[in-house]
């Protein structure tokens, strides 16, 4: 996702606190409603929080079943 990141972000991911995952690996040319629905299920299955740029009344990120453990922010709703 980042050719070189900055050092803060480097020093969490290196720490265990911070995991970025890029929204597709760089093989996949044609991107598909079900390559997302596998990536979000990674990252909720994989997450102590998580935050949400932005989602969209209707959208696929709405409708994602999230464990009620997980803490869910969401900074932007249209």
């Amino acid at each position: 996702m980042f050719k070189r990141p900055k050092t803060r972000l480097k020093e969490l991911v290196e720490s265990g606190q911070l995991l970025i995952i890029s929204q597709f690996d760089e093989s996949i040319t044609e991107r598909t409603r079900e390559q997302a629905t596998i990536r979000n299920k990674f990252v909720i299955d994989n997450a102590d929080e998580i935050v949400i740029a932005h989602i969209v009344k209707g959208g696929m990120l709405e409708s994602l079943n999230i464990r009620n453990d997980i803490p869910v922010r969401v900074l932007d709703r249209y």
